[in-house]
Order: structure tokens, then sequence, then C-alpha cells
């Protein structure tokens, strides 16, 4: 249930970031250890055109602090990436939510996406096995 409590609210944040802006950086979220609900983190820059791969960095660092003080039960990456669907050689936009926990296999939901006459058109959520990346 962690995973889903998790994904669940910024799964829409991130489609209306991406609707709203054209692009997404990436951010972050965790539950709280004492309970409540998802708290969202971002990059603290100052720059309004940051490098993505900063942004990154700041957040899995955010997001790897909140567990180690015990702050956070859960964390998630969130993020526009290329993922391959099956029949997919070329590979297809979508937003990810990699959910960890401390103990657990992390999972993966993604959110494909594609660009049609300047409108995005999502698609059904895939959900998949993650690779560790705040919990590495």
């Amino acid at each position: 249930p962690d995973a889903e409590q998790l994904a669940i609210p910024l799964l829409p944040l991130a489609r209306e970031l991406l609707e709203r802006n054209g692009s997404l950086y990436p951010f972050g979220g965790f539950l709280p250890a004492g309970g409540g609900e998802a708290q969202v983190v971002t990059s603290r820059g100052d720059s309004p055109y940051p490098l993505v791969d900063r942004v990154f960095a700041e957040v899995v660092a955010e997001l790897r602090a909140a567990i180690e003080s015990g702050r956070a039960m859960a964390v998630a990456v969130c993020a526009d990436v290329v993922v391959r669907l099956p029949d997919d050689d070329a590979g297809t936009d979508a937003v990810r939510v990699s959910v960890e926990r401390p103990g657990r296999a992390g999972r993966a939901y993604h959110l494909p996406y594609r660009r049609v006459e300047g409108e995005l058109r999502f698609e059904d959520l895939v959900i998949a096995p993650a690779d560790a990346l705040v919990l590495a």
C-alpha cells in the first residue's frame, strides 16, 4: 500500500506540470514516517532553467536525507523518461514515479504519453519493478 499511497498523488501532479509547461523537471515525494499525506520535494536552485541532472541529484539527496533522518518511510522520484514498451523498439516518452521503501523492492509507475498535434495524449499506466535511485 505504501507505493500506491505515494505514486497516486504524484502522477497527477506530474501530468499537470507536463501539460502546463511542456516539460517536466524531476521532483520527488515521501510518505512521512509518522503517517499523513505525501510531501512533495523539489530542487531549491535559483536558476529559472537549471540542468536536469543537477535537479535530479538534488531531489535524490533530499529524499535520501529524509529516509536517513527517519522522517520518511517511503520515497519516490518523478521524472520524464523514455521507456521501452512491448512492440516498441524506439521507446516512448513517459512520466515515471519510482517508489522505494527500505527493505522492499522498488516499483516504477510509468504513464506513457505522445504528442499529437501539439497536445499530450496519455496512455495506460504501466507498473514494473524498479532499480533503487535513492536507497542505492
